[in-house]
């Protein structure tokens, strides 16, 4: 084991001072969140074999997300608010809308997700409370429970990228624990540690009725990867503001500095406004009527309006808009496009939001706040 620990701690070490990095400057390469991952999970392989048998890491509970969530009377999700064409046609290659949960993105800062026993775990409530509290898994179910449609993405997302899916969430309002425990006077910022790592949000916005404990997830209990036995679920931020495999609630008087933005990551993470085409492929060759369609997300502001560039953003066309899950879910959009000549066509899409703000054109990379840009493909008509 010896050859193994002193490999791992090496390892660890080049993650180390990875991790305390900066981003470069011009010129240079920046320093992105996936290859802290990626560091992160090779230091962590190194030491997990040193330290565990493979029959430990072998010998594991089924998945917990494999059952169905039982147990809890839900409160439904609100009606779609938005409008759109009801009868938006199924289109080859689009994203569905609601995600799998075996195809839902996964980017974790763990080698392998923890094997968490249910009815050992407890979820602390602590800091700034009259009342702190120590709830159980059965207990944080007996809370009242709702429903909602919301897709998150993570901010390491590019443009047109993957990290991003729609879920029907079951969660507890962050509220009605906090009612219980009592938030006393001079609480500034409520911070959630779960998963090696942590990250806070304002009190107005952890009271905020938006904000859920999420237990469940499409029907389904939470599966590990999402953070069984529970997770944070806020919105119009990037995922990495809501924590996996929550044990921990503590309010505290000062603003807290979470385990990314020690690393240069922006506090304050809003949801950038991104389109992305999902058909046809970059570099395929079409023919005929061309649908381009895709899904287009700006967090809790919504979606308004979709546009659809043929000729490298000259001109633009409107989409149309299939009405939205809720008003935190992505909307698909569907354009029909006739091919006035055989060659070579730039096709991008760009998103408005909600309150009218069209998506940022200029191309930024994910580091520190988010990416954004247009996103584009090139097609041949044959």
């Amino acid at each position: 084991m010896l050859p193994l620990y002193l490999a791992g701690g090496a390892v660890a070490g080049r993650a180390t001072r990875r991790l305390e990095a900066r981003p470069a400057g011009d010129g240079e390469t920046d320093l992105t969140r996936r290859s802290l991952l990626r560091s992160a999970w090779v230091a962590a392989a190194g030491i997990a074999l040193g330290a565990t048998s493979l029959g430990n890491l072998v010998r594991r509970r089924p998945d917990p997300g494999l059952e169905r969530l039982r147990g809890v009377s839900a409160t439904p999700p609100s009606p779609a608010v938005a409008t759109g064409d009801e009868r938006f046609p199924r289109v080859p290659g689009l994203s569905p809308e609601l995600t799998p949960n075996d195809h839902f993105y996964v980017v974790n800062e763990e080698l392998y997700t923890p094997d968490i026993d249910p009815n050992a775990w407890s979820l602390s409530v602590t800091g700034l409370v009259d009342h702190p509290l120590q709830l159980t898994y059965e207990e944080l179910k007996s809370f009242p429970v709702v429903e909602r449609y919301q897709t998150l993405e993570c901010i390491s997302n590019t443009v047109g990228g993957p990290y991003i899916s729609t879920a029907l969430w079951t969660g507890v309002p962050v509220a009605a624990i906090l009612d219980r425990a009592g938030v006393r006077p001079g609480a500034v910022e409520v911070a959630f540690v779960g998963g090696g790592y942590s990250d806070s949000m304002d009190v107005a916005r952890a009271l905020d009725q938006t904000t859920l404990i999420a237990i469940g997830m499409n029907g389904f209990v939470l599966p590990r990867a999402h953070g069984f036995p529970a997770r944070v679920l806020g919105v119009g931020t990037y995922g990495m503001k809501n924590p996996k495999w929550l044990t921990g609630i503590e309010v505290v008087d000062r603003p807290y500095e979470g385990f990314w933005e020690r690393r240069g990551w922006s506090k304050t993470t809003p949801v950038k406004t991104t389109s992305r085409i999902d058909t046809p492929a970059d570099g395929a060759t079409v023919g005929g009527e061309v649908p381009i369609a895709g899904v287009a997300f700006a967090g809790d502001r919504g979606i308004s309006r979709v546009e659809v560039s043929t000729d490298g953003g000259s001109s633009w066309t409107a989409a149309v808009l299939k009405r939205a899950l809720s008003p935190y879910t992505w909307r698909l959009w569907l354009y029909r496009w006739t091919p006035p000549a055989a060659g070579t066509y730039r096709i991008i899409v760009r998103a408005t939001d909600g309150t009218g703000a069209v998506q940022a054109s200029a191309a930024a990379s994910s580091f520190p706040s988010g990416a954004s840009g247009d996103h584009g493909i090139t097609v041949t008509v044959g």
